[in-house]
């Protein structure tokens, strides 16, 4: 059979209508029965008579249903999904689904002179129509736009949201409800969808909080109303206070209100200033990178919204956490920020948080019992011991207590954790004789608690707190038994007694994946026993070491620890900091924190005296990798040459085979690429006889890679297929998963493009590789550009949006934006094109780039005079042709020129500008590869025949040689003049 993608008409909008009849496990036989009924039933439908008698609809049957394809107004196909529902309906038939949307399709000729509809319109609706449970009758918004303004439809239409119909292509979708046809409940797998979504794009960073919130209802909404007005409040109070807990009830509070999310930011395991912005950027899911200020990353990506950060525990950095404050408010407008700290932050408004009240021991007990106190008291010792009750004689020994701590709710809690082990009464009279011998008067009351506490655990659980205090932030059980080490501590008894310190409250579950945290001032205390006891250095060296041996995702979890960790290991044990940096590139790698790696590296190797081998030749490829990103190809070239002697003296296959594809990925970025990926290709040779399977994979990759920079699609996809059926992992699987998307598209097999691309793309975002999940969006963009779906591409480019605010730099953006821009302006999406031309406008003025800011402007006209505005066109361009703009530029301006003058009904200046910039195109200023030059090559097309038409042949004919005659700069001073911009 011929290939029908190649005999295929070009594509041409239709609304696609597509039924499906039964379910179940019929027959094949009697889905095509079903399939000929099916297809009676439509055609006696009045909406296809209507269509067929304007030989304007197309149907074909399938195994799965009928495609029908109006190349009509929408209404058409809305009709005949509504008919064909109350008609299968009227014989008893309910098992059906309908979905209609409209998209550009093909008439592809085959064999026994039948037609088929192709293309991505054809499939589009597919999806929409099995997005429906059965009698569902759904319509994208591409069919919806075409009815929703008339009464006859507006009205049966209701809006189901937006829905991934297709990996990476959102679409919103409605239920068409009218009279008996059609199902008005949220289709399952549209909850499903949507669930999905929402998990890609998490709005909110909020902690799990254990337990009710006591007693300080009226301050959470005093807060939260300061907020509203100041947009920075800080909660200022001593260690144990509960101003994080206040923090987050405030944020709980406002989650509602908050459309653009909340962020908890944890800065209180940040190591120094330097930290702040890297934490809040972790925070917010956004990659690093070396070429620009992170905190410009930051307030970009905050720009227009309107989130909370909730930034905690900035005590220790208040300097450096003040002056990001106050760049991000300054550059996001609609961006509040609620601190805490026991120093000042340079806050708006500070809210000093004071401690929970409580009445004298020998008020009425129902008093005691309902005072903030009390009840925090009451309710932690009950958490601890549900058959805890306090009797009303003890209820006077829990008011002392709260007193004798000044209301501290940390205190209070770790009293209450006590009383579950004794009474009330015992941890009365043991905390007044503590701190009487401590000099109450003199000493922070909750300080002085913790103490007492950790005093009044076993020696074995006060050794265990000893050893966790190693850790700045979080911690997993797995971490905390390395950090005990199990030559002193058997593993066992450090869950029992992480167990027994979380129940006497000195530490707390941190989130749901079973971390442990300590508390700021239970954490300083610890620290100070631990040098009393001369343990300080070898927790230090276990917690490193410990680092340099865990996964992934553990050092994810803990970069604050990590960045300690190497600090620590710079300056007492090179061996072990190379160990753990070597183990975290990857991670940081694919972080973009290139210069992080180098930086680290580059100290590190400086003391290598005396570090093994076989570890340095595997840090210097490690290093080579970085300075290959950070555009130092020679440097990167010099450190795989190392490392490749190194392991060439141990003999070691796995770190040559390693060190031989570094040095081929260098050389083919100085420009010596059949010597590079010959080192590649036996470096992957050595990986798959070692069994190295993943390693093999990622080299296979990075071969289809070069492949496809050298033009060689079909190398690159044996590559990428090798790699595959190598059996990758699902790292090394993203990127061969998109490698074989490009080059199938670059082969023009866009059918099975679109479904490698789709298939990766789920990959992608399972492992979380933004950056490739960036680059599959913009090839399914193109693919969809090239087939003529407009709507498509803007809806891909979009998404690619989204994805590049959190992992590319601002010059990625702003590229995004133009594409984004573009394609929603030939996709018919104005007022979408309008608002990302205009952020790529200022972005573009930010970045110090004036010619691409002028033509930043120039979309701008392009979409005023789509959008027939001929005052906002004249202003667009007089402020795009402001400055000094290069020949390509200023000839851009002169067909903008000529569409404004043509807007504005000036036909004879329109046709006089189109002759010289026709001039200028033969001349090469201007071309057409770009995406903005195309467009208004299309525009001037179509202006050229319009004025053609209404002026007459000699007419235009004698305008544009009189065009064709002036230079550019006459051309283009004609046309300001006649225009008056």
């Amino acid at each position: 059979m011929p290939n029908s993608q190649q005999n295929a008409t070009f594509p041409a909008t239709a609304h696609v209508l597509c039924v499906q009849v039964g379910g179940g496990r019929s027959s094949r036989q009697d889905r095509r029965r079903q399939a000929r009924e099916l297809r009676a039933a439509v055609r006696r439908t009045p909406a296809y008579q209507t269509a067929r008698r304007l030989h304007a609809v197309l149907d074909q049957v399938g195994e799965e249903g009928l495609a029908v394809a109006f190349f009509a107004p929408a209404e058409m196909a809305v009709a005949c999904a509504t008919e064909v529902a109350g008609a299968l309906l009227g014989r008893g038939e309910t098992r059906f689904m309908v979905g209609v949307h409209g998209g550009p399709v093909r008439r592809a000729e085959q064999v026994a002179d039948t037609t088929r509809v192709e293309g991505p319109g054809a499939g589009v609706a597919h999806d929409v129509m099995a997005c429906g449970d059965i009698g569902h009758v759904l319509v994208s918004e591409t069919t919806a736009a075409g009815v929703m303004g008339t009464s006859e439809w507006a009205d049966a239409l209701s809006d189901i949201g937006l829905v991934e119909v297709q990996p990476g292509l959102p679409l919103r979708l409605f239920s068409l409800v009218r009279g008996d046809a059609g199902n008005g409940s949220t289709p399952t797998r549209v909850k499903q969808l949507a669930s999905t979504r929402r998990a890609l794009r998490p709005t909110h960073h909020l902690p799990t909080v254990g337990g009710r919130f006591v007693a300080r209802d009226t301050a959470v909404a005093d807060i939260a109303g300061r907020l509203e007005t100041s947009r920075f409040v800080a909660l200022t109070g001593p260690a144990g206070i509960g101003k994080t807990r206040l923090a987050l009830e405030v944020a709980e509070r406002l989650r509602a209100r908050r459309a653009d999310g909340i962020w908890v930011v944890d800065l209180s395991g940040a190591c120094g200033p330097s930290d702040v912005a890297p934490t809040i950027a972790r925070t917010l899911g956004l990659l690093h990178h070396d070429s620009e200020p992170l905190l410009d990353r930051v307030a970009l990506y905050l720009r227009d919204s309107d989130a909370l950060l909730v930034l905690d525990g900035c005590e220790n950095v208040a300097d450096q956490a003040a002056e990001c404050v106050e760049s991000m408010l300054g550059a996001c407008p609609r961006l509040h920020i609620l601190a805490t700290s026991a120093m000042p932050v340079g806050a708006r408004e500070s809210w000093s948080v004071p401690g929970l009240a409580s009445p004298a021991s020998d008020a009425d007990p129902v008093l005691l019992r309902d005072s903030p106190a009390v009840e925090l008291f009451e309710r932690r010792a009950y958490e601890a011991d549900r058959g805890l009750r306090l009797t009303e004689a003890a209820l006077g020994a829990v008011a002392d207590i709260c007193a004798a701590v000044g209301g501290s709710p940390l205190a209070i809690e770790l009293a209450a954790a006590a009383a579950v082990h004794t009474s009330a009464e015992e941890v009365r009279a043991s905390l007044r004789e503590y701190m009487a011998r401590r000099d109450h008067a003199r000493v922070d009351t909750t300080s002085a608690t913790v103490v007492w506490a950790i005093e009044s655990t076993s020696e074995s659980d006060q050794a265990i707190l000893r050893c966790l205090s190693a850790f700045g932030g979080a911690f997993s059980m797995p971490a905390a038994k390395a950090a005990c080490g199990s030559d002193e501590i058997d593993p066992t008894d450090v869950a029992e007694g992480v167990r027994s310190l979380a129940q006497r409250g000195l530490m707390a579950e941190s989130d749901e994946a079973g971390r442990y945290r300590l508390s700021g001032p239970v954490r300083a205390h610890a620290r100070t026993l631990a040098e009393r006891a001369g343990e300080s250095d070898l927790l230090r060296r276990r917690h490193a070491q410990y680092f340099g041996t865990c996964a992934r995702q553990e050092l994810q979890a803990a970069a604050g620890d990590v960045d300690r960790a190497l600090e620590w290991a710079t300056e007492h044990d090179a061996e072990v900091g190379l160990r753990l940096a070597t183990n975290a590139s990857e991670l940081w790698h694919d972080r973009g924190e290139w210069a992080r790696t180098a930086r680290w590296l580059d100290a590190l190797t400086a003391k290598r005296d005396g570090v093994a081998v076989g570890l340095l030749a595997a840090a210097l490829t490690a290093r080579s990798r970085a300075r290959l990103e950070l555009s130092d190809p020679a440097g990167a070239l010099r450190d795989a040459d190392d490392a490749l002697a190194h392991a060439s003296s141990l003999d070691d296959r796995g770190g040559v085979a390693l060190a031989r594809r570094a040095k081929g990925q260098a050389l083919v970025s100085t420009g010596s690429a059949e010597e590079g990926m010959r080192y590649c290709e036996e470096a992957l040779a050595s990986l798959r006889r070692l069994d190295r399977h993943e390693e093999a994979a990622v080299t296979a990759a990075e071969l289809a890679a070069a492949s496809m920079l050298a033009g060689d699609a079909e190398k690159a996809m044996a590559h990428a297929v090798g790699g595959l059926r190598a059996g990758a992992g699902e790292e090394a699987s993203s990127a061969l998963l998109l490698l074989r998307g490009i080059a199938a598209a670059r082969s023009r097999d866009y059918a099975h493009a679109r479904e490698a691309l789709g298939e990766a793309l789920v990959v992608h975002r399972r492992v979380g590789a933004g950056r490739h999940e960036a680059s599959n969006l913009l090839w399914q963009a193109e693919l969809a550009g090239r087939e003529g779906d407009h709507h498509a591409a803007a809806l891909y480019h979009s998404e690619r949006l989204h994805v590049l605010r959190r992992v590319g730099t601002r010059l990625d953006v702003a590229q995004a934006l133009r594409s984004a821009g573009v394609s929603s302006r030939r996709g018919g999406r104005v007022a979408d094109a309008r608002r990302v031309a205009r952020e790529d406008e200022r972005l573009r003025a930010e970045l110090d780039q004036p010619q691409e800011a002028a033509r930043a402007r120039l979309l701008l006209v392009d979409i005023a005079v789509a959008d027939r505005n001929a005052t906002e066109a004249r202003h667009a361009l007089s402020h795009a042709m402001a400055g000094r703009l290069k020949d390509s530029e200023r000839a851009l301006c002169l067909e903008a020129l000529a569409t404004v003058a043509h807007l504005s009904e000036l036909n004879g200046e329109a046709a006089v500008l189109l002759g010289a910039a026709a001039t200028c195109r033969d001349e090469g200023d201007v071309g057409e590869t770009d995406a903005l030059e195309s467009l208004y090559a299309d525009a001037a097309a179509m202006a050229r025949g319009e004025l053609r038409r209404d002026m007459g042949d000699d007419a235009y004919d004698r305008a544009t040689a009189d065009g064709q005659a002036m230079t550019l700069d006459a051309a283009i001073a004609y046309g300001r003049e006649r225009l008056a911009v």
